[in-house]
C-alpha cells in the first residue's frame, strides 16, 4: 500500500512537471506571437511613413523638374516688398506662378506652396 501511494505521488509530481513544461512552452509561443504582432504594427507604420516620404519626394522632384526650364533672373526689394523676376515677369509674395503660390521671397530663396497638394517647396537662388 505504501508503495502504491509513493508511486502515485511520484506520478503526480512527474505529470505536474510535464504540464508546467508544456504550459511554459505554450506561453513562450504566445510571447513570440505577441512580439511578431508588435513588429508587424511597427513595420506597417514604417511602410506608411515610407510611402508618404516617397510621395513627397516625387512632388519635390516634379516641382524641381517644373522649375528647371524657368529662369530666376533676380530678387529685388521694391518699396520694402520683395519681388522675384522669373522668365522676365515680376512676382511678389502671394502671386500665383503656375500651380504654385509664392508665399515668401528672401534674398536667398523663394518658398512656394502647391495649390492642390499644399506641398511646400523652397527654390534656392544659387540652385539656378
Amino acid at each position: 500500500m505504501t508503495f502504491v501511494i509513493l508511486a502515485l505521488l511520484i506520478a503526480v509530481l512527474i505529470a505536474g512537471s510535464w504540464y508546467t513544461g508544456v504550459q511554459r512552452k505554450a506561453l513562450k509561443g504566445l510571447r513570440d506571437e505577441l512580439v511578431l504582432v508588435e513588429r508587424i504594427g511597427e513595420m506597417e507604420e514604417k511602410m506608411r511613413t515610407r510611402e508618404r516620404l516617397e510621395a513627397f519626394q516625387k512632388e519635390e522632384e516634379a516641382v524641381q523638374d517644373e522649375f528647371q526650364s524657368d529662369k530666376i533672373s533676380g530678387i529685388a526689394m521694391r518699396q520694402g516688398v520683395p519681388s522675384v523676376l522669373i522668365n522676365g515677369t515680376v512676382y511678389d509674395e502671394g502671386s500665383v506662378f503656375g500651380e504654385y503660390i509664392i508665399v515668401k521671397i528672401t534674398n536667398k530663396m523663394i518658398t512656394l506652396v502647391n495649390q492642390k497638394t499644399q506641398a511646400i517647396k523652397n527654390i534656392y537662388v544659387f540652385e539656378q
